[in-house]
């Protein structure tokens, strides 16, 4: 809080009466000066209250002159002192302070100029431990939203509602952290340039930014991978306030570091868990146990994500992972291996029937969460499986992993169950390589149209030459010479249920 003119004449023991320049008493006094020379201005900065007994009344002084350099230094107003032999102030010099927002004070005898002094000290000094307690209590906040919260949110919106700023916590990898006020989640982006200066390095570091209309203040704590807090006011921060903001950037990166201690264990324990759930070899007594400890119970509607990511995993791709699932309704249990993340969706009973809408929404998060991981893990597939109660967790799991497997063949991000159709699985999943053997192996030696057209409807009749016959209008023994044909021609026995069915995967890929 800072001392004005206002506050001056507004104090009863000082006894001041102001007869000029009301408009200017909002003025801060930034000091208290005595002067008595001719022209005081070349020892003024600007703000101060001027203590005199009007230098001016002297004969070769030039009023117009004299008020116009007081103007120009920005004196926040004038104490002029009377006495017995000067009881009055001019009515010229009122005029000229009254015409240039000076506002000017009569100072009573009885009022000593030193008290005027000591009072604008004393107020200083009040203000100043005022602000220094009010700082010192947002610190001790501040300090324990961090050793209390497991993540930054709660502590960025108290900074920003104790400061009246707005604040962004962005990390090394360009993510937000946290944001809060109008527009600070875009702060990443807006001042991408100035991020990427202050997070080089592991040395805490500070800067500030003023533009025209609002003042920047960037702060990064100790340590390699310390998040960098960037707030933003219309108003200058002052050097306390700046003092909180590298404090807050400290806790920050503490909190970081705390979070990450902490969850190590907890992320291991919880993998090693997930694995055990998904071995075959666990019982399923052991298997129920865990799932319970990871709070999935026998009832509760479960689905299984798999993702094989085109770079190493690090932690914060489970976690934005498990976010992006609990935006949607759900809930996820991760985990991750150096080059697969997997998950358990958890669906809880008392929610209405699965829906096919449920797997697309899903979908789409899991697309979102793919995008969202950077360029190097571009290559990210997805598998997602239906849903079902967690008892079929094995299940589950075989069906996201071959998921995953297809969306990778067919370079698509996600691939949900029921997004393809059972008939088209195996052609979906050969290798390259193989596809153009069987090809070459079996339907392009088939030159003959008759032999062609001959097996495709032996196959199509499952073997029953009959079927087959009547659905070609030839007769049996001439089909069944055909087919006999086509298995000398191919060298294969096709009484056999087993070749027959490698001669329908070799047709439907040659279709696709």
């Amino acid at each position: 809080m800072s001392v004005t003119v206002g506050d001056l004449l507004g104090a009863a023991e000082l006894k001041l009466r102001c007869i000029a320049g009301a408009a200017g008493l909002s003025n801060v006094v930034r000091w208290v000066h005595v002067s008595e020379v001719a022209d005081p201005t070349p020892w003024l900065a600007g703000g101060e209250f001027l203590l005199t007994t009007l230098f001016v009344r002297r004969p070769e002084a030039n009023p117009e002159r004299i008020f116009d350099a007081l103007a120009r230094v920005g004196v926040a107003g004038i104490g002029c002192g009377v006495n017995e032999q000067h009881p009055d102030v001019p009515d010229r010099w009122a005029e000229l302070a009254e015409a240039r927002g000076i506002p000017l004070l009569v100072v009573p005898l009885k009022t000593p100029y030193i008290a005027i002094s000591e009072y604008v000290a004393r107020a200083r000094i009040d203000a100043a431990q005022r602000r220094l307690r009010s700082l010192m209590i947002a610190e001790t906040a501040l300090a324990n939203l961090s050793l209390t919260e497991d993540t930054c949110e709660p502590l960025v919106h108290e900074l920003a509602r104790r400061l009246r700023c707005r604040a962004a916590v962005v990390d090394r990898r360009h993510a937000t952290l946290a944001a809060s006020g109008a527009g600070a989640e875009d702060f990443a982006d807006e001042f991408a340039e100035t991020f990427k200066r202050f997070q080089a390095g592991s040395e805490p570091a500070s800067g500030a930014i003023r533009e025209s209309d609002r003042d920047v203040v960037v702060n990064r704590g100790p340590g390699a991978n310390a998040p960098t807090l960037l707030v933003v006011r219309e108003t200058r921060f002052d050097d306390q306030e700046r003092l909180l903001l590298a404090s807050t950037a400290s806790l920050l990166a503490l909190q970081l570091s705390r979070s990450h201690v902490l969850r190590d264990p907890e992320r291991r324990l919880r993998t090693a868990s997930l694995r055990a759930i998904l071995d075959a070899d666990t019982s399923p007594e052991t298997r129920s146990g865990l799932l319970a400890a990871l709070g999935i119970g026998q009832s509760d509607n479960i689905r299984v994500v798999v993702a094989k990511v085109g770079a190493p995993t690090v932690p914060t791709d489970v976690e934005t992972l498990e976010r992006c699932v609990r935006d949607v309704g759900w809930s996820a249990r991760a985990w991750s291996t150096n080059d697969t993340i997997g998950a358990l969706v958890v669906r809880r009973p008392e929610a209405d029937s699965p829906t096919p809408e449920e797997s697309g929404v899903l979908s789409t998060a899991l697309r979102g969460w793919a995008q969202s991981c950077g360029s190097s893990k571009a290559a990210t597939r997805i598998g997602l499986s239906h849903s079902e109660r967690s008892a079929q967790v094995l299940v589950l799991y075989d069906e996201a992993a071959g998921l995953a497997t297809l969306a990778a063949r067919g370079r698509q991000t996600v691939i949900a169950a029921g997004d393809l159709p059972l008939e088209s699985v195996v052609p979906a999943a050969l290798p390259p390589e193989t596809v153009r053997y069987l090809r070459a192996a079996t339907w392009d030696r088939l030159t003959d149209l008759a032999l062609k057209q001959a097996l495709e409807a032996y196959l199509d009749a499952n073997g029953v030459v009959d079927i087959a016959a009547r659905s070609l209008a030839v007769h049996r023994q001439t089909l069944r010479r055909r087919v006999h044909g086509v298995g000398e021609l191919l060298g294969l026995d096709l009484d056999s249920a087993s070749v027959r069915a490698l001669l329908v995967i070799a047709r439907e890929v040659d279709r696709h």
